[in-house]
């Protein structure tokens, strides 16, 4: 059952550049990674995502994903646990004496080890790229490298809800490898 702050930030008026606002065809509500291929050529208005991102294995996919399916001006809704809110969570949780072992040993399995070359393959094996913990920046620069600019943000229970706008295609990084390649 959804709570009535994460209700009440999906419903928010936004408004489109689109003179068709109330378009049935324009607007899509995604809760799967996969459901993203079932949209078809047409572009969208708005696309909201209930679940938070956290859970996507391949998030810059994903997101340029989403950008694909968006009209220039379209609107994406989503959230994201944030590494400080999780911090949080995690010490107000546990007993003072046991809080910082577990917070610890989370980051040292949820932030590093999905860093380090000889862990990364195994971690996302067993996780499956679900429950990883993103930190405000990276969720926000993703999303601009993606294409997108941020409109708002919120933070309530837990989740920092975000809307952005497709401002452009996402700016890809192996152009900019391949860029460097050529200065040598």
């Amino acid at each position: 059952m959804k709570n009535l702050d994460e209700v009440e930030f999906f419903t928010a008026p936004i408004s489109l550049e689109s003179a068709n606002k109330n378009s049935r065809n324009s607007k899509i509500l995604v809760n799967d990674e996969f459901e993203m291929d079932a949209v078809n050529e047409k572009k969208l208005e708005l696309i909201i995502r209930e679940e938070r991102i956290n859970d996507i294995r391949w998030l810059n996919k994903y997101f340029e994903e989403v950008n694909r399916a968006l009209k220039i001006g379209g609107v994406f809704k989503g959230n994201v646990e944030t590494f400080s809110v999780r911090r949080q969570r995690i010490l107000n949780k546990f007993p003072s004496s046991f809080n910082r072992i577990y917070l610890f040993l989370d980051i040292l399995l949820t932030r590093v080890s999905p860093k380090i070359w000889i862990t990364k393959n195994l971690y996302f094996h067993i996780t499956k790229g679900k429950g990883r913990v993103l930190s405000k920046a990276e969720t926000f620069g993703r999303l601009y490298s993606c294409g997108f600019e941020i409109v708002d943000e919120e933070v309530k229970n837990g989740r920092l809800y975000f809307t952005v706008k497709k401002v452009k295609e996402p700016v890809f990084q192996f152009y900019y490898v391949l860029s460097c390649n050529s200065l040598f």
